[in-house]
């Protein structure tokens, strides 16, 4: 009876120190989006860039919505390397992760496009 005590607290102890750094991921996320708004657009640049490396590759907050306009952004500013950073990231995403090397093939060819 006293392992199986022991193996519930541990579980129980482990199911509370996932979901605590899950409202930590949160409060960071609230954090950087509440800053991006109201930002000049090398802050917004930043900003965006810590937020994608935080949820990255995580759909539940809008990894490639964040990361396809963080590349447009890159783009305008003339920050070649954080675009071409970002797109092979985003790629790697659509090829591997989503398995769609359609989606990751369209990418490389509207970036390619657009210089």
């Amino acid at each position: 009876m006293t392992k199986k005590f022991v193996a519930f607290v541990t579980l129980f102890l482990l199911i509370n120190a996932c979901f605590a750094q899950e409202v930590s991921l949160d409060q960071l996320v609230t954090s950087l989006n509440s800053k991006i708004p109201i930002s000049d657009n090398s802050e917004k640049l930043k900003f965006r860039d810590s937020l994608i490396t935080l949820v990255e590759f995580n759909e539940e907050y809008h990894y490639s919505e964040l990361i396809t306009e963080n590349i447009r952004l890159a783009l305008k500013m003339d920050s070649v390397s954080l675009a071409t950073k970002h797109t092979a990231d985003y790629i790697y995403y659509c090829n591997s992760v989503l398995r769609d090397p359609e989606k990751g093939l369209e990418i490389l060819m509207s970036i390619g496009a657009k210089s």
